[in-house]
């Protein structure tokens, strides 16, 4: 060897050059140690943390050794960094977020890290351009055996927000046995995904109108809301009894709501559900959900009953008979089967100018519910209702009216006066069923009857029955015509009927013989 040496083994340069030789470790293709032949010896190393002694002895052109000189004794350290971490990602699994990478065994040349590597320090930040972040573990230790990946969870509260999700980024750093740090690595991003849903709206309320249900509710809070849903049913308590014959089995199931509208604006807090059919007396129920930018569906609101409330009042009813009775006289009419029907006010004059009220006060609810509207006529089963004054002097003219009022207090127009000199008992002719047979094209019954209408009566009622039970219901107004469309019936049952005669005195005829009809 006659190297010649301008820098010392510190690094530091020499005044004057000198014979020099560095030891230093041979690796094959792949960067692994390999060994080297000198003289037909195999020599390997030096490997870090190896102390080595030295000596030289000098040749001359000749051949011949001279002495050794002293032995001098070295000792290696790895002072190379690790390579950083890669195929570094973040995966969630619950709350918890998950950072692996590929197990690191070489440092920054490739060569293998002896005796390895010890751990790694993980960091996370909230951006991609935050090149460090917070360090959130500083000694994930390097796996054993054959395993090729390491991971850290992170189980930080910090890394769940209260609301939607929020992106974390990590980044991570290999650390030898030598305490040397490798560069960090690049950052992969992950986050907890959003499962919590948004609170149930509160302060539900409905509000009925002629042609739609108005709903308002309270505005949620939560900053990643989306919207509402609305879900209608039918009110009937929050359970409905399910009977299977076949298993003779009962259970109760909770009563079913279906979706009818998704509000896609988070400030928007009414709705108007103008899908009701026109007219409809049932009694709906409501509840309203919340749901956020995740479609996390809150749980249901409490629910609201309404109906439609039209806003008008009955109409008049017909006096179809004044009775005279032992100090007192009997007055009946038949009305309207209107749904919210709540009673009658009796009206009585001598003049036919000056009126007065006869019948009991009426009493309204306060606060009329849904419930508290029955969906059909409370009173449909009867075909006529009356009052009896006893209020009454011996043989003196009266004239007696009759009004109509609904659950919310409006009050119908009066029926047509009629005097007590009424007193013809003989009803008109008993009427009879002609036919009873179906629309063609669409699912409506057609009623016609005998004798025809003329001026001399009042006209003819309708009264229906489904099957062969039951009781027999007014189903018409007062129809001055000889038909009647009945447009309420179903497939599958067949319907009796019966028609009265109404003069125009207010005598009332027999009602006439059944007469049955049903859909094809």
């Amino acid at each position: 060897l006659m190297a010649q040496c301008t820098v010392g083994v510190r690094g530091e340069r020499l005044p004057t050059s000198k014979v020099c030789f560095t030891d230093f470790m041979h690796w094959d293709s792949l960067g692994d140690p390999s060994v080297h032949i000198v003289n037909g010896v195999s020599v390997s190393g030096p490997y870090n943390d190896t102390t080595y002694y030295y000596r030289v002895r000098a040749v001359d052109i000749f051949g011949r050794l001279g002495p050794y000189s002293s032995i001098v004794s070295a000792t290696p350290r790895d002072e190379t960094p690790p390579q950083p971490p890669t195929d570094v990602a973040v995966e969630a699994r619950g709350d918890t977020l998950v950072v692996y990478w590929t197990k690191v065994t070489r440092d920054r040349y490739g060569h293998p890290e002896i005796p390895g590597v010890k751990e790694y320090k993980v960091y996370r930040a909230d951006s991609m351009t935050d090149t460090l972040g917070t360090l959130v573990a500083s000694h994930v230790h390097q796996p054993g055996g054959d395993t090729t990946q390491v991971c850290f969870k992170d189980h930080s509260p910090d890394i769940k927000p209260e609301y939607g999700e929020k992106v974390f980024y990590y980044r991570v750093r290999t650390i030898d046995w030598h305490n040397n740090v490798s560069p960090i690595s690049a950052a992969a991003g992950g986050y907890i995904p959003d499962t919590i849903p948004p609170d149930p709206p509160k302060n539900l309320k409905a509000e009925g109108y002629g042609n739609f249900i108005k709903l308002t509710w309270s505005k949620n809070t939560e900053p990643d809301l989306a919207g509402y849903k609305i879900y209608r049913g039918i009110c009937g308590g929050e359970t409905v009894k399910v009977v299977q014959v076949e298993k003779r089995t009962r259970e109760y199931r909770p009563y079913p709501l279906h979706l009818v509208a998704t509000i896609d604006n988070p400030d928007s807090t009414v709705y108007k559900d103008y899908g009701v059919p026109e007219g409809s007396p049932i009694c709906y129920r409501y509840a309203v959900k919340a749901y956020d930018k995740k479609e996390n569906i809150s749980d249901t609101s409490r629910t609201v009953c309404e109906k439609l409330r039209e806003g008008v009042p009955p109409p008049p009813p017909i006096i179809v008979g004044l009775k005279a009775r032992q100090k007192a006289i009997l007055v009946e009419w038949v009305s309207p089967p209107v749904q919210d029907l709540f009673g009658f006010i009796v009206e009585r004059s001598s003049d036919s100018v000056h009126w007065e009220r006869v019948s009991p006060e009426l009493h309204f609810p306060e606060h009329v519910s849904c419930e508290d509207i029955p969906p059909v006529n409370r009173w449909a089963a009867d075909s006529v209702f009356s009052f009896l004054d006893k209020n009454v002097e011996p043989k003196k003219l009266y004239l007696y009216r009759v009004r109509g009022a609904d659950y919310t207090g409006n009050i119908g127009e009066p029926s047509a006066e009629m005097a007590t000199y009424t007193f013809d008992f003989k009803g008109p002719p008993k009427p009879r069923i002609t036919a009873v047979s179906p629309v063609s094209g669409k699912p409506f019954l057609r009623v016609t009857w005998s004798p025809a209408y003329n001026s001399s009566l009042l006209g003819f009622v309708v009264f229906r029955k489904a099957g062969t039970g039951g009781k027999y219901i007014q189903v018409s107004y007062l129809i001055k015509g000889n038909e009647f469309l009945d447009k309420k019936v179903r497939r599958g049952v067949t319907y009796w009927y019966r028609v009265q005669c109404l003069q125009a005195n207010g005598n009332r005829s027999e009602p006439s013989d059944p007469v049955s009809g049903a859909l094809p």
